[in-house]
């Protein structure tokens, strides 16, 4: 949504050369260098001739976050197309959205309920919009970047969403007792409760940062911040395999939010100091 809300809220119309050779082409050498990198991480430094294969092999499964880099660089393909269609045609772009609605979050949040016939999720499914699901996000942060703040209740918004994070926490683990196994029900990135809580906090930041003045920290957070998702799980699996590191060190309450705040400063130093690496800060940044 963030993405969108730039390219998209964009004075200037969208350069196909600039795009291709600044961002897609940056992407996809971050892409192959960062599958690389996990693969080699995984099978280990000393790589011989007969487990090459297995390195190619692990190279291009990915690690499990690097589904990412594809599909934004799938929507950057199309963002010339979608930065007309949201600047010249404004029902054509509420179409999408209500399309991407439609197909891509409420589809989702029924096909997953746990009591559904078979069948008729397979007839849902049937129905399969995949292109509105990415480039929906994408034009729905462009949309909520033109919503008027004035009309936006920050106290209303901040209860609605510790009300959403609340019961999708209660309803995951009400099915993981009943079903003994875990759940991630409502944590899919196309259910209602994610689009509504990630709409929120798109909301709630945009009126944030109305009060603050954005200074040089922001600008460098900014630039990292690529670089510390792509780190991030190289960090969070180092820390538990070298250091025995995790959440049950002490109440998750407490430790889940000092894992986070540890894995995103290792990761920002790190990628900090290969910003001021040339060539890695190229192929790695």
């Amino acid at each position: 949504m963030i993405s969108g809300a730039l390219f998209l809220g964009s004075n200037s119309s969208i350069s196909i050369k600039k795009l291709y050779l600044n961002k897609i082409f940056h992407l996809l050498i971050l892409y192959i260098v960062w599958s690389i990198f996990y693969a080699v991480d995984d099978i280990g430094v000393n790589i011989t001739i007969n487990n090459i294969k297995l390195l190619i092999e692990k190279s291009w499964y990915h690690k499990y976050h690097m589904w990412f880099i594809p599909s934004i660089i799938t929507i950057y393909i199309l963002a010339p197309v979608l930065y007309t269609i949201v600047h010249n045609d404004e029902k054509i772009f509420k179409y999408i959205i209500t399309v991407f609605i439609l197909f891509g979050i409420i589809k989702s949040s029924i096909i997953i309920i746990p009591f559904l016939n078979h069948d008729v999720i397979d007839f849902i499914n049937r129905f399969n919009v995949d292109l509105c699901q990415g480039c929906g996000y994408f034009m729905l942060g462009y949309y909520l970047s033109k919503v008027n703040l004035r009309n936006v209740n920050l106290r209303g918004l901040l209860i609605l969403l510790i009300v959403l994070f609340g019961t999708s926490i209660k309803v995951n683990e009400l099915y993981a007792v009943f079903y003994n196994e875990s759940s991630g029900l409502l944590y899919g990135y196309y259910n209602c409760f994610t689009c509504a809580e990630g709409i929120i906090v798109f909301l709630l930041i945009r009126k944030a940062l109305q009060n603050i003045k954005l200074n040089n920290i922001w600008v460098v957070l900014s630039k990292c911040s690529l670089g510390i998702y792509l780190i991030h799980p190289f960090i969070i699996e180092h820390l538990y395999f070298n250091f025995g590191f995790n959440i049950n060190f002490c109440n998750p309450a407490i430790s889940i939010l000092i894992l986070t705040l540890l894995v995103f400063l290792v990761s920002f130093i790190l990628i900090f100091i290969l910003h001021k690496i040339p060539i890695l800060n190229k192929i790695l940044v």
